[in-house]
């Protein structure tokens, strides 16, 4: 996907974007888009660098010291406002030259099209085989046949996550945080114990920091010569 974003003129942070978009289909144990989503990038040009960032919170009727609960982690109560879609749409404003409708391109077809599980995917889908097939949906009519979770080497396809990207593909980062979806996410979590608001959802926004010099002040360190910076930013 990185590298498709490449061969149509994107740069770096393009291949970046693309590459993560697909990964919520094709490691989604891993990426998702209930998630955070944050891009560190260095301008060749200035000699600057900085960072976007949108991170997932609290809903806020939750209490930040309330104590963590066994009972309810696997709950809709353990569930973070994701800042995924905004950290992605922040980064595309800051950093992108691809349009962002062909950011999405590579995910929509690995989702339609469908893809070999690999041991990787299975051993952490196998799991949180629970989590997976707890709730009616998509977690159990795309990653179970007939009760039995997919194997190695099986093609899992993903139909409805397909049309949630094809409409963020359409309408924006808004598409998820109003409207419709984001009032049936707030219900759906809710149902399951969560207590999200349509305001948590509102509320989310990104950061873009501003461009500084990486070096030892910035908290970078020496690799081969050059300075590796780090998601900070400034």
């Amino acid at each position: 996907a990185a590298l498709w974003a490449l061969k149509r003129g994107g740069n770096a942070a393009d291949a970046y974007m693309t590459a993560a978009i697909a990964q919520c289909v094709l490691e989604p144990t891993m990426t998702s888009l209930a998630g955070g989503f944050g891009l560190g990038y260095f301008d060749a040009k200035q000699g600057t660098f900085s960072s976007a960032l949108g991170a997932f919170s609290v809903p806020g009727a939750i209490p930040l010291d309330l104590p963590y609960s066994e009972e309810r982690a696997f709950t809709g109560w353990s569930a973070f406002v994701p800042g995924y879609l905004r950290g992605l749409e922040a980064s595309h404003n800051a950093y992108g030259r691809l349009k962002w409708e062909e950011l999405w391109e590579p995910a929509i077809a690995f989702a339609e099209d469908g893809f070999r599980m690999d041991h990787f995917l299975w051993g952490y889908s196998f799991k949180a085989r629970k989590m997976l097939g707890r709730f009616e949906g998509s977690g159990r009519t795309d990653w179970f046949n007939d009760g039995f979770m997919k194997g190695v080497g099986e093609i899992l396809r993903q139909p409805e996550l397909a049309a949630t990207l094809k409409m963020l593909q359409k309408e924006g980062a808004d598409y998820f945080y109003k409207g419709a979806f984001a009032k049936n996410f707030v219900e759906t979590v809710n149902e399951y114990g969560g207590e999200f608001t349509l305001q948590d959802m509102a509320n989310v926004k990104a950061h873009v920091s501003s461009g500084v010099v990486p070096g030892e002040a910035l908290g970078c360190g020496k690799y081969r010569g050059y300075d590796i910076g780090i998601m900070g930013g400034g």
